[in-house]
């Protein structure tokens, strides 16, 4: 890296709103006089908090005080994510790089995990039903086995009977 900034991936004219957020736990405001993305990536890299990001920009709202010279808010703990944005035209996003503290890498990870526990209840299920099948099969070998050494040269058949009565009707000879 030869710049603080090449640490962060850019999203340009978007931004997390800050009224579903806490101020100072999930963002803070490192300057309100200027706007300089460098400067803020540095601040961002050097803070003591876990700044997963930050926003530059300027604003005409006062909700916030003056940000009409710019503004340089920090993001702590992934609470900025790509899919919590909005569209503005007055701030840019910037968000850490490394994987470990992107927002998709937390929900990949617990899809993943869900799925690899998913695969490995199948695998136990499919090996004990096919160890069932097998102790079934090597028992009725064994069975058979012994009444071969019994004596016994055929297996006993089971067969249902069912009694049906019919009834015989005579046709008269037909006359030619």
């Amino acid at each position: 890296l030869t710049k603080p900034i090449d640490a962060f991936k850019e999203f340009e004219n978007k931004a997390c709103g800050w009224a579903y957020y806490t101020e100072g736990d999930d963002w803070a405001f490192m300057s309100k006089d200027t706007n300089d993305a460098d400067a803020c990536a540095k601040l961002c890299l050097d803070s003591t908090e876990s700044c997963t990001g930050f926003e530059v920009g300027s604003s005409e709202a006062s909700g916030y005080g003056d940000l009409t010279q710019g503004y340089c808010a920090l993001w702590y703990d992934d609470n900025c994510a790509p899919c919590d944005m909005i569209v503005t035209s007055e701030a840019s996003t910037y968000l850490v790089l490394d994987g470990a503290n992107s927002h998709y890498s937390h929900t990949h990870f617990y899809y993943m995990a869900l799925i690899g526990i998913f695969i490995m209840a199948c695998l136990a299920a499919c090996c004990c039903c096919r160890r069932a099948v097998i102790r079934r099969r090597l028992a009725m070998q064994r069975r058979i086995a012994a009444r071969i050494a019994a004596g016994a040269t055929r297996t006993p058949a089971r067969a249902v009977v069912y009694a049906v009565r019919v009834e015989d009707e005579q046709e008269e000879p037909a006359k030619v």
